[in-house]
């Protein structure tokens, strides 16, 4: 076969190996499944439409809910704060020469310490909330909150949808 129809019929190859990489990409980009919107601008308001919506709250029990929210907010933004300062103390001393042990376990241990505070303060608000809760919405909210306190223990990662622990795993 001479070399030119053997170049042509590569070059037609490559033309349709081309087209159709092109074609998967378009399928790809144009057909995902519409994402599910979050509202970063409002705290809470992922807790709030599932507590309306799967739970069943009522009006009043979503004022009373975004009352004990709005609180709950307030009271914890300092303990994140304080816990986020202290973890960067903590990670300030890998530049120092000579750390003791000592004071590496007393570091930490203040770090423990803070996420304790924190728990605490996290279960007794979803205890306060489940006391809003009718006796035949309970067994809604404790579904509901095992899912999000799942959300709280193994966040998403950002942009590529899965589990940080997932990186951990092998």
């Amino acid at each position: 076969m001479p070399s030119v129809t053997r170049n042509k019929i590569y070059v037609f190859l490559i033309g349709i190996l081309l087209l159709s990489n092109l074609a998967l990409v378009a399928f790809f980009v144009w057909n995902q499944p519409p994402r599910k919107e979050v509202h970063r601008d409002r705290p809470g308001s992922y807790m709030q439409e599932a507590l309306k919506n799967d739970v069943g709250f009522t009006d009043e029990q979503m004022t009373r809910f975004e009352a004990m929210a709005t609180q709950h907010r307030q009271q914890m933004r300092p303990l994140f704060e304080d816990i986020t300062q202290t973890k960067e103390t903590f990670y300030r001393m890998l530049t120092q020469p000579a750390v003791s042990d000592s004071q590496l376990r007393r570091a930490a241990e203040q770090i423990g310490e803070k996420q304790e505070l924190i728990d605490l303060k996290i279960f007794t608000h979803f205890q306060s909330i489940r006391q809003l809760c009718t006796p035949n919405q309970q067994p809604q909210f404790d579904s509901l909150i095992q899912h999000v306190v799942h959300k709280m223990i193994f966040p998403m990662r950002r942009g590529d949808g899965r589990k940080d622990s997932a990186a951990v795993k092998k």
